[in-house]
């Protein structure tokens, strides 16, 4: 044993090089796609495996990152998708141990491949946590010397992995914070735009294409209440959105008009798929949510801000900060009423 070596750690002192090298580079704050790659390439050398991979999935479960090593690119791309996160992979993902595998082909939960993929049998793979939670997994097939993976190769994975989860929450914090200040710049800037005196459609143009941006969504549409008591939308941007401009959005938006009266924020899974419009467009629309334009003393009408087919799904901080800009502006219309008021 080398000297200063701890005879219960299952690594190698030169093969802690790569986590210590990892761990260096989330306290420094490195881009996080590159902490992975360099953790995935990492237990890919020390394991000795011919294939490895790493995928995330966002908090709705939906996966958006997918970093593979080992694999020809030529072969990458005869395949007809990248594997889903289906089968042993979202079984790893949920286990609360490590699985390792001498033929993954014959686990109850395995599915196949993609066409073109290569064949595989030994299987190494363990579950990327964050604070209990699944955020990913990480896991390698085939290794070189033709023997299957050993304990000790878990054992190695599961240090990564843990590496992979505080990388993970880090860069999480850190996109959080900067999102933040992201909104609360936007807040201020409307509030400027309103109480400088500001034309309404103008500041409402505002609201619309900072929450588009801050967002990152693909239209917003913001609906006021007119002298009916009607809900119409006043403003639309985005290529999806921006021909509903003037329409009256009655009952059939009853998510609109709910988000008004109850003042609390309405998450819809698929707006497209609801059909409450003929026109094509509306069949674009994914997840959307809806934002009550209100104060304690007036309802305005709501801000619905959507992402296409195939975006990202609302998670719960992008839902308060974006409700949080929503409840400043219609703060900020009411003080500018108020001004006005004074004026007369």
């Amino acid at each position: 044993m080398t000297a200063g070596q701890d005879s219960h750690d299952p690594l190698r002192w030169d093969q802690q090089g790569e986590i210590v090298d990892a761990v260096a580079a989330v306290a420094e704050g490195e881009d996080i796609h590159i902490i992975l790659e360099r953790l995935l390439r990492g237990a890919w050398e020390v394991l000795g495996a011919r294939y490895g991979a790493l995928g995330l999935t966002g908090r709705s479960g939906v996966p958006y990152e997918f970093i593979h090593v080992g694999m020809d690119e030529s072969v990458v791309a005869g395949m007809d998708h990248p594997p889903k996160g289906l089968g042993v992979l979202a079984s790893t993902a949920h286990a609360e141990t490590p699985i390792r595998l001498d033929d993954l082909t014959k686990h109850p939960a395995s599915v196949g491949f993609p066409e073109g993929h290569p064949p595989m049998h030994t299987f190494v793979g363990a579950p990327i946590r964050l604070r209990g939670e699944s955020v990913g997994t990480f896991y390698f097939t085939e290794k070189m010397n033709g023997e299957p993976f050993t304990d000790e190769d878990l054992r190695r994975l599961v240090a990564f992995a843990s590496v992979a989860g505080i990388a993970v929450e880090n860069s999480r914090l850190f996109e959080r914070s900067q999102r933040r200040e992201e909104w609360l710049r936007a807040s201020t800037e409307v509030a400027t735009a309103i109480l400088s005196g500001s034309d309404t459609h103008d500041v409402l143009e505002l609201v619309a294409r900072r929450a588009l941006l801050c967002a990152r969504a693909d239209g917003v549409a913001i609906m006021l209440e007119d002298d009916k008591g009607d809900m119409v939308v006043e403003v639309a941007i985005g290529e999806s959105t921006e021909g509903f401009k003037g329409m009256v959005a009655n009952e059939s938006w009853h998510y609109s008009m709910h988000a008004k009266s109850s003042g609390t924020p309405v998450v819809i899974d698929d707006l497209g798929a609801l059909g409450r419009s003929d026109d094509p467009n509306y069949r674009k629309f994914g997840t959307a949510v809806l934002l009550p334009l209100v104060t304690a003393q007036r309802a305005f009408g709501a801000i619905a801000v959507t992402r296409n087919r195939g975006g990202s799904a609302w998670d719960e901080q992008d839902v308060t900060f974006a409700e949080s800009f929503a409840s400043q502006t219609a703060l900020a219309l009411v003080l500018s009423d108020a001004q006005r008021e004074q004026e007369r």
